[in-house]
């Protein structure tokens, strides 16, 4: 239960509402749609939407089984959360998964928090050779540099902002 309400809270950042319900229920969708009362009603408060969330966004954020995650530093973090920045490959700490470059990934810090949701400009593969340095050496280690981010804020969703701004 605890997942199905992290992941309603992030829902309804959005500005959508949600329903939690018994999803083995014969019907229960017509019956949501109906309005019959039937399972857990979640509505957006107005100043906890995401306003920024595009069409686009919301596609990244919700209709994409993330293929892996990349867990970052408090300094990508913040760049992330409260400067609206792309994610480095100086900020990763550490790669989960296997994929390949344009994946969803899920974006985390240390204590296994989602932060954001994004597509990768690189491979899990290359993304471990290129963690933990700065941008200007990524063309020395694979060769070539096709991007500057790992993923770039166009490509991601940013799900959580706990980081005063």
């Amino acid at each position: 239960m605890a997942t199905k309400l992290e992941a309603a809270h992030a829902v309804v950042k959005t500005g959508a509402t949600v329903v939690i319900a018994d999803g083995r229920q014969s019907g229960i969708i017509g019956k949501i749609l109906a309005g019959a009362d039937t399972g857990t009603l979640i509505r957006p408060a107005a100043d906890q939407c995401v306003k920024s969330f595009t069409g686009r966004k919301l596609w990244i954020a919700f209709f994409h089984k993330p293929k892996g995650a990349l867990i970052i530093d408090d300094g990508a973090r913040r760049a992330i959360e409260r400067d609206g920045k792309s994610l480095l490959p100086i900020g990763i700490k550490k790669v989960d998964g296997e994929f390949e470059a344009g994946a969803a990934v899920d974006i985390k810090i240390a204590d296994q928090t989602l932060i954001a949701r994004g597509l990768v400009s690189y491979s899990s593969r290359d993304i471990r050779l290129i963690q933990g340095h700065r941008t200007d050496a990524i063309a020395g280690i694979l060769g070539k540099a096709n991007y500057e981010e790992v993923v770039h804020r166009d490509n991601m969703a940013v799900l959580k902002t706990s980081i005063d701004k």
